[in-house]
């Protein structure tokens, strides 16, 4: 079952901001890659 979560642009930056976030409390870069990953799982639920 699929279901649509309803998020705003303002949503989606703050989640990016927090996976930002993750990485550098590791002290890691995340690659383009990872970030992309992460975009699109979020992207995902919209």
């Amino acid at each position: 079952m699929i279901g649509k979560i309803n998020a705003t642009e303002n949503q989606i930056q703050t989640s990016l901001k927090k996976a930002l976030n993750k990485y550098k409390k590791k002290n890691i870069t995340p690659s383009y890659h990872t970030l992309s990953h992460e975009f699109n799982f979020l992207l995902f639920f919209i």
